[in-house]
């Protein structure tokens, strides 16, 4: 029996210790497409400064069906320009719909205090079926809408 004893345990550590090592791979492969995007950031266009910066993503048109149509969703940065500060992003959200915040980190760059620039990225979008987004129809014509 004590020969038997080390045996047991290391079976148990094996057993219990390769679920380990293959959960970040199962849960890779579990979590969709559309959530491991990283933008392919450009400049948003000549006549805008540098450092706005655009590029689109690709989102489910409906979250229940995240395997379904798929639409674009245009977003926009300003980064910071003292990436050693950086905290995260400050995203700003347009509100009601039908509103655009794509120019929002181009418009609020110059009224936000540097401190607060220095450690945010500034993100704006354009919500599904706004502006540079893709369009959606709920089947309405001009009439019913």
């Amino acid at each position: 029996m004590k020969r038997l004893a080390p045996l047991l345990a290391t079976v148990g550590l094996i057993a219990t210790s390769v679920p380990l090592l293959t959960a970040p791979q199962a849960a890779a492969a579990q979590t969709p497409g559309y959530m491991r995007q990283q933008p392919d950031w450009h400049r948003c266009s000549p006549e805008q400064p540098v450092t706005y910066e655009c590029a689109t993503l690709k989102v489910p048109l409906d979250y229940q069906h995240p395997q379904g149509r798929m639409l674009d969703l245009a977003i926009s940065r300003i980064k910071t320009e003292n990436p050693g500060k950086r905290r995260g992003v400050l995203l700003f959200n347009p509100g009601g719909p039908g509103v655009s915040a794509l120019f929002r980190p181009v418009g609020l760059n110059t009224s936000i205090p540097k401190d607060v620039r220095d450690q945010y990225d500034l993100i704006g979008f354009d919500p599904r079926g706004v502006g540079k987004s893709s369009p959606i129809s709920c089947g309405l014509n001009a009439d019913e809408g």
